[in-house]
């Protein structure tokens, strides 16, 4: 398993951006996976996290694995603040994704067969749900750890206008196209709380196949999203 900063151009933030990737020890195509890292935090975040690794080299050893930065904006080059503002520069990360970063990844790390997933923590969490189900077509399954309040409508300490109205919270295509869709809840999150579950329950009603993981005793932590990727590695 090798490590290396990744950097390229982006024509969204106008700037060069940078991304953490993870690649197996043999050459040649791989399947992919796009980490992304939680609110006020960065490529680091996850890639840096010597439990996180150990569940890559044990349970994803054939797939590179991305982790990019997902605060996109062309006047702000950091989140300054949890409010909405902040948070519509996280939204923004489904055109640096599609428009700069996939292409740029995949002219050096050759993809396998679409082979393409995505997943992530917290605000990266909702990140890749919304982003797999804009764009089912870019990802064949999208895993959620403790992802973040805001997806749909809703208040809990700040007022979320939502992302996606609750009918329309599944992926934009026929049901035989879905991605496969984990979702990981941890008993002892006392940030985003419930939430996990809510979108669970959104996605029942809506007749949506998806699993959702109990983490026991986990809190909102790294660690989870070591457990919540060793599950999704099921998947892949």
């Amino acid at each position: 398993m090798k490590k290396e900063l990744f950097r390229y151009y982006s024509a969204v933030t106008e700037r060069e951006m940078s991304a953490v990737v993870i690649t197996p020890d043999t050459d040649g195509e791989h399947p992919i996976l796009y980490a992304l890292h939680g609110y006020w935090g960065d490529e680091h975040s996850l890639s840096d996290d010597s439990e996180i690794c150990s569940v890559i080299e044990e349970c994803l050893p054939d797939y590179t694995v991305v982790f990019p930065y997902i605060y996109i904006s062309r006047s702000r080059e950091k989140c300054t603040a949890l409010d909405l503002l902040n948070s519509t520069a996280y939204d923004s990360f489904i055109f640096e994704l599609t428009s700069a970063l996939i292409p740029a990844v995949e002219k050096k790390y050759r993809l396998k067969d679409r082979e393409r997933a995505i997943c992530g923590f917290s605000m990266g969490g909702r990140e890749s749900l919304y982003i797999a189900f804009m764009r089912p077509d870019l990802f064949f399954a999208v895993g959620a750890a403790c992802p973040a309040p805001g997806l749909t409508p809703g208040e809990d300490r700040n007022f979320h206008p939502g992302q996606l109205k609750e009918e329309f919270f599944r992926p934009s295509t026929d049901a035989a196209n879905y991605p496969k869709i984990l979702i990981s809840a941890a008993t002892n999150d006392g940030v985003v709380g419930k939430i996990p579950y809510h979108y669970a329950e959104i996605l029942d009603k809506n007749s949506v196949p998806h699993i959702l993981q109990e983490i026991e005793n986990g809190e909102h932590n790294n660690s989870s999203v070591a457990r919540h990727m060793r599950e999704l590695s099921k998947l892949l």
